[in-house]
């Protein structure tokens, strides 16, 4: 009678992991899938376009979202900024000797979302180069994309 009881007791023990593994699989869809009811976009990507111009380069960016941050002497970058963690800096990296980080090791998750860039990316037109430093938090798949509709119209003077 033991040696039944073990396949028994596995077949059980097997089923509730591949059941309980499907409710939450079930649970995690049911709260992280899109309502299929709206084809909508977030609203801040369909936002108010706003387009900034300067006597370098332009670029286009949710004006009801994100402000804008002039370069300044010490720190030559021109940020778009939604949040400190939610933001893009336009800059040339020849007019920094050291670019800083301010980060010294301690900080949580979001701290180093707002110090360390999530991507760094360079524009080009001829010999002008401008590097683009894009922050957004690990899963702000929002931020991200209006950062990445932003950087793509970027066009240098």
């Amino acid at each position: 009678m033991r040696s039944h009881r073990v396949p028994i007791v596995l077949a059980v023990i097997i089923t509730a992991i591949i059941v309980g593994g499907g409710v939450y699989l079930w649970q995690s869809f049911k709260t992280t899938a899109p309502d299929d009811t709206t084809n909508q976009q977030p609203p801040s990507i369909t936002s108010n376009i706003k387009e900034y111009t300067s006597e370098t380069y332009s670029f286009k960016y949710p004006g009801d979202d994100y402000s804008i941050v002039p370069p300044t002497t010490p720190f030559p970058v021109l940020t778009i900024e939604k949040a400190r963690n939610k933001r893009a800096e336009i800059f040339q990296l020849s007019t920094f000797h050291d670019r800083s980080w301010g980060f010294d090791g301690t900080e949580t998750q979001e701290n180093i979302d707002g110090y360390v860039p999530k991507e760094t990316l360079t524009v080009k037109s001829g010999d002008t180069q401008y590097d683009v430093w894009l922050y957004y938090g690990e899963n702000d798949t929002q931020t991200k994309a209006e950062l990445h509709n932003l950087f793509d119209s970027i066009v240098i003077k």
